[in-house]
């Protein structure tokens, strides 16, 4: 299995990051097999893209698993922890600031060798080279991407979530922008507050903003864009005298109900105690709750005590509201006095909470927000399936968007990698900055489609993606069609570029046919003029 060459120069000129390749024996699902994400034929600034296409069960999401897990093990392997690595042999390489780097749990000798080997424990291997020589040690700020970022909206999604914030900590720089909080737990409330807190934390970034703009522009949203609070138990606390020993006494009584009944306390109760310990913590968020009141900042609810705080992020002065509310709201949010925000648009007299708008529209949102807060230069971000929810005339936009919204020197030169069902996205690659890995399941064997390194599918239609690169071919497909005609003109003509016969003999084959096709009549007729 030998690595095709890489078709660049390594020199210092290339500041950025791209993944280069990936090698990995006795993968339990990848197998055997080389991914390469960078075709070499591009040293421009900004973007690179490599989409990973094919159908389910080829392994795409598990390549971009095991991609962030050997960072994770690299991450670790600066701090001395060789953790256990067993599930294959790898090696990655990858350049990043002018220097090739190559990792891998096991000696070059047994990827560049074409004899198969068994190798039962990887881990104790790890070796990281720097331009062929191997680094002892290292600072990993130097050797990673500045920043690991993997998206999802799937709740089966395979990338790490860490548990707390030791776990995060320990992997500073990767940043997880899925559905789930938990391993094994997933919430489109904590996605929508994810997505509030990133506007919130990037209020002070001019490049945040501007992208924001941008976003909404995209989406064609107008009127306004709130994020919403509703307030819980409004007539007893969100009163203009209301006090610390009002809440204390509010607390007193939970926290003997629970005891009485020996359950365990709600969240709210503990957080409310531990704030309490904060000297004058309770006393501002009362008196917060007291000018809001005296203000009448809130909005009010039809045949409802419940009040709303409302901030419009088209509104700059609402905005800086926002921003200036937002960690009073978060406190009464964790002890139980407003709900979980959400976003809602409202154009003239209609009203919808961006979820419930549209799927697509909320997704996009929400994904576009996590990548503006987290891109960095330098910088890998893994996708799982975009498409997922998005209109096809989205998933055709998708990558240009992200393409114009990160370019320039802000972004620096990034490597993104998509894991694809869509066709849709293909047709919007452009060829000088992306390179496409085709996967295929064969007699329950993963296997890479060789692909052509100049293949260029910008402007495609969704026909010929799925014709030429997806392989779905129909007799009803154009491109089939023109296939056919070629190939009976060349048969015509005694032509004897048996070459191209050949080539479009084989795409033509692969088409599923009933028992009395006539195309397999022209197959049959094809194969005979060339064993003439």
């Amino acid at each position: 299995m030998q690595l095709s060459p890489i078709k660049i120069s390594i020199n210092n000129n290339f500041m950025g990051f791209r993944l280069l390749d990936l090698t990995v024996k006795n993968h339990y699902i990848l197998g055997d097999n080389t991914f390469e994400f960078y075709n070499g034929t591009d040293n421009s600034f900004g973007l690179y893209y490599t989409v990973i296409i094919g159908p389910n069960g080829t392994g795409k999401s598990e390549l971009l698993k095991v991609l962030l897990n050997i960072f994770k093990t690299l991450n670790d392997f600066s701090n001395g922890e060789k953790k256990k690595f067993d599930e294959s042999a790898f090696r990655l390489r990858y350049l990043n600031n002018g220097n090739l780097y190559s990792f891998a749990n096991s000696p070059s000798e047994y990827f560049d060798s074409d004899k198969e080997k068994k190798v039962l424990r990887f881990n104790k291997n790890l070796r990281l080279s720097k331009n062929n020589q191997e680094l002892k040690e290292f600072d990993v700020e130097d050797v990673i991407p500045r920043t690991i970022i993997a998206h999802s909206i799937m709740l089966t999604d395979k990338f790490i979530v860490p548990r707390n914030q030791k776990e995060k900590d320990s992997f500073p720089m990767y940043k997880y922008l899925g559905v789930r909080y938990r391993p094994q737990q997933a919430s489109t409330r904590y996605y929508v507050r994810n997505t509030v807190e990133n506007i919130v934390n990037n209020f002070d970034s001019e490049l945040f903003r501007t992208g924001l703009k941008e976003l909404i522009k995209f989406l064609e949203l107008k009127g306004a864009v709130n994020i919403i609070y509703r307030t819980i138990n409004t007539p007893k606390f969100f009163t203009s005298d209301v006090s610390k020993g009002d809440l204390d006494l509010f607390f007193e009584d939970i926290e003997t109900r629970y005891f009485e009944t020996n359950k365990t306390p709600p969240f709210k109760l503990n957080r409310y105690k531990l704030l309490s310990k904060e000297e004058g913590k309770i006393e501002r968020l009362c008196k917060f709750i007291r000018e809001e009141v005296n203000n009448n900042t809130y909005h009010n609810i039809s045949r409802s005590s419940a009040k709303l705080f409302k901030f419009n992020l088209l509104d700059n002065e609402s905005y800086i509201e926002l921003n200036r509310k937002y960690e009073f709201l978060e406190t009464l949010r964790q002890i139980g006095f407003v709900d979980a925000p959400y976003i809602r648009i409202e154009e003239n007299s209609s009203s919808m909470s961006l979820s419930e708008a549209s799927s697509g529209e909320f997704h996009f949102f929400s994904t576009m927000i996590g990548l503006l807060s987290n891109f960095n230069p330098n910088s890998i971000v893994l996708i799982d399936e975009p498409e997922i929810s998005l209109h096809p005339n989205w998933q055709m936009k998708y990558l240009d968007f992200t393409r114009k919204l990160f370019s320039g020197l802000d972004y620096g030169m990034s490597h993104v990698v998509i894991a694809t069902h869509s066709h849709f996205l293909i047709s919007d690659l452009k060829g000088d900055s992306s390179n496409i890995i085709g996967l295929k399941k064969e007699d329950q064997k993963i296997s890479v489609v060789p692909l052509e390194y100049d293949l260029n599918t910008y402007g495609w239609s969704a026909e010929e993606v799925l014709y030429k690169v997806f392989e779905v071919r129909t007799t009803r497909n154009h491109y089939l069609e023109v296939d056919l005609r070629e190939l009976l003109s060349l048969i015509a003509r005694n032509s004897k570029d048996n070459a191209r016969i050949k080539m479009l003999l084989s795409r033509i084959s692969d088409v599923q046919l009933s028992e009395y096709d006539p195309l397999k009549l022209v197959i049959s007729q094809a194969k005979e003029y060339l064993a003439q």
